[in-house]
């Protein structure tokens, strides 16, 4: 039988034993959090820095976005450098037609010079549309501002419908009423599209000045 003190060294032994193996388990487990607490910072800073970022911008259309300013978002570990964007507001096809004739000398003698009938460039068919009358069967307008305006508007509509160059022109100019083959492809060399790509892609304007070349042999003009 061992003696009290014999005892008491065993148990000594043990517990230092004891004591060395939590200490290394401590350590491990001190690491292992220390590294599962850097990833947490690591995931939530980029979350702060992705929301400062998309609260900053608004993506419309073929938007550029505008440098604004830089500002700095700062964590326990690292400060970190953001750009705040401003937010940049795309005129409406309507809107761009309005100042273009109010500043655009080119554009406004080219609109101001278009002589076609019922002052209807687009030759559209009647269907309520603001400020005009009906004449058999096609809208008549009081003058040639308010009736490309409405061509714009008719282009604009379709663009919204993710219609491609080849259903625009055949809606636009069925088959039983035009050549409509021959339109899709003169519409595709004059705007630079593929028949089946979307309308979406194109400039409204331009696309409305197309159609009164086509309707009415306007000429197309650069501005």
């Amino acid at each position: 039988m061992q003696s009290g003190a014999g005892l008491k060294n065993i148990t000594n032994k043990h517990l230092k034993i004891k004591i060395i193996k939590m200490t290394k388990t401590n350590k491990k487990t001190k690491i292992y959090m220390t590294k599962k607490r850097k990833h947490k910072i690591f995931m939530r800073n980029s979350i702060i820095i992705t929301i400062a970022f998309f609260l900053g911008v608004a993506f419309t259309g073929n938007a550029q976005v505008k440098l604004d300013n830089e500002v700095s978002y700062q964590t326990p570990d690292i400060t970190y450098k953001a750009l705040r964007i401003a937010p940049v507001v795309i005129e409406s096809p309507e809107i761009r037609y309005a100042n273009l004739l109010k500043g655009n000398k080119v554009f406004s003698e080219y609109i101001n010079g278009i002589k076609v009938k019922r002052n209807n460039p687009g030759n559209l068919r009647c269907h309520n549309q603001p400020n005009s009358t009906c004449v058999n069967g096609f809208a008549n307008f009081p003058n040639i501002v308010i009736g490309f305006r409405a061509l714009i508007k008719q282009v604009e509509l379709d663009q919204s419908r993710d219609l491609s160059l080849r259903q625009f022109l055949t809606k636009y100019s069925p088959p039983h009423e035009n050549n409509t083959e021959h339109l899709i492809r003169r519409a595709s060399k004059v705007l630079n599209l593929e028949e089946k790509e979307l309308i979406n892609y194109l400039d409204t304007i331009k696309l409305a000045q197309f159609m009164a070349n086509q309707e009415f042999s306007v000429k197309i003009v650069e501005f």
